[in-house]
């Protein structure tokens, strides 16, 4: 016996996978309140990228970016 997929599951199977969600930095820019956080605060959350992309254009929020490690070179000597 073979195994027949129906239509539904061969779309499903050759459709690409969304991106993953990533949990990322906000800071809420606008006058309006924003997943229970007020205007001004910074809040982490998960957000699907295209409810990030509305509420960035619209001017709802901000996000930050990451801080930078500190760097692990070494600073060089001077000659005394």
């Amino acid at each position: 016996m073979s195994w027949v997929w129906t239509p539904d599951e061969t779309s499903a199977a050759l459709e690409p996978a969304p991106p993953p969600v990533e949990e990322r930095d906000y800071k809420v820019v606008g006058p309006h309140a924003v997943c229970g956080h007020e205007p001004g605060s910074k809040f982490r959350a998960t957000l699907p990228l295209d409810q990030e992309a509305h509420l960035t254009q619209a001017g709802h929020i901000q996000r930050i970016a990451p801080a930078k490690p500190a760097s692990t070179k070494p600073t060089p000597r001077t000659k005394e």
